[in-house]
């Protein structure tokens, strides 16, 4: 589980000696428990957001979107705001991000085979994010996560993200 090697260039072991148990359920245990901790907050964000009345309606989109400190930047709020205006469209937008967060949380408890999916999911979901709101380290914090969160610990992401 601990990588042996003395940096990310070095391909192979660095250090000679074996690892002990107590280190290996260690590390893992402290990987499981980031995987448990990411389901969790794509949970909560999910069920905190039903509670609220402009996202049960649909118009949750629309109102983060022309949010002036928050929202999109005036070039971006002119170009789509023809768009954004229909009400189906910011329906299956506001209610599509419940949805991502809710088959975020549920990746834990997915088939590994599916990982791949819900991480391309996962980067574009925080990728639009940036694109609205220009959040970049909120991006990167939860590029981080989810890299933990799906991707294989031991494994090269060679032939597990771009399948040929």
């Amino acid at each position: 589980m601990a990588d042996k090697r003395i940096n990310h260039w070095h391909k192979t072991s660095y250090f000679k000696y074996r690892q002990g148990e107590f280190v290996q359920y260690f590390s893992y245990s402290c990987m499981m428990l980031i995987r448990i901790q990411m389901s969790i907050v794509y949970f909560f964000a999910a069920a905190v957001k039903v509670n609220k009345g402009f996202w049960l309606d649909g118009s949750a989109f629309y109102y983060w979107f022309t949010n002036k400190p928050f929202g999109a930047s005036d070039t971006i709020n002119n170009i789509f705001l023809p768009i954004i205006s229909n009400i189906y469209v910011t329906s299956i937008i506001s209610w599509g991000a419940i949805f991502i967060e809710i088959l975020l949380f549920s990746a834990l408890f997915a088939n590994k085979s599916l990982r791949p999916f819900y991480f391309k999911l996962g980067v574009f979901f925080h990728f639009m994010i940036i694109c609205i709101h220009g959040l970049w380290s909120f991006f990167f914090a939860m590029l981080g996560g989810l890299v933990i969160y799906l991707l294989p610990w031991n494994k090269g992401l060679n032939g597990f993200l771009f399948r040929r």
